[in-house]
């Protein structure tokens, strides 16, 4: 009888390969933020019109309480895509790629059931408070 063993190599930093989480009200584009990772740091813009990126490291910590986190939220099993019937109020994006799972989901005006956990979550990771109009 034969033993079958299958090996995962975890990412040893908890660096995502990808991450873009973005929100804000569609008809106010000054609003809202986003938040995208380039190389092996997080890049924070509050609203559209701000020039002005911080950039942010979260610690190896934060990085792991984040997952932990969001494996227990269940982001990997979130739809595609959730929509109600305007075309006006707040549209956000998650788009994520970390460890062989990845996650794109995005809405209109309407939100997975624990998107505002995901959303405190995120407030942990780069320890700024986001500003959501839900």
């Amino acid at each position: 009888m034969g033993l079958n063993l299958v090996v995962i190599f975890m990412n040893p930093k908890h660096i995502p390969d990808e991450f873009l989480v973005e929100y804000g009200p569609i008809l106010h584009l000054g609003e809202g933020f986003n938040i995208k990772l380039k190389e092996e740091t997080l890049f924070y813009r509050p609203g559209t019109y701000h020039i002005h990126e911080e950039q942010i490291r979260p610690t190896d910590s934060h990085w792991k309480d984040f997952w932990r986190e969001v494996e227990d939220l269940g982001l990997w099993d979130w739809d595609r895509e959730y929509q109600l019937c305007c075309w006006d109020g707040t549209g956000w994006k998650v788009k994520i790629s970390y460890n062989e799972r990845e996650i794109e989901s995005m809405g209109q005006n309407h939100y997975p059931d624990t998107f505002l956990e995901f959303m405190e979550s995120l407030e942990d990771l780069i320890s700024r408070e986001l500003k959501l109009d839900i």
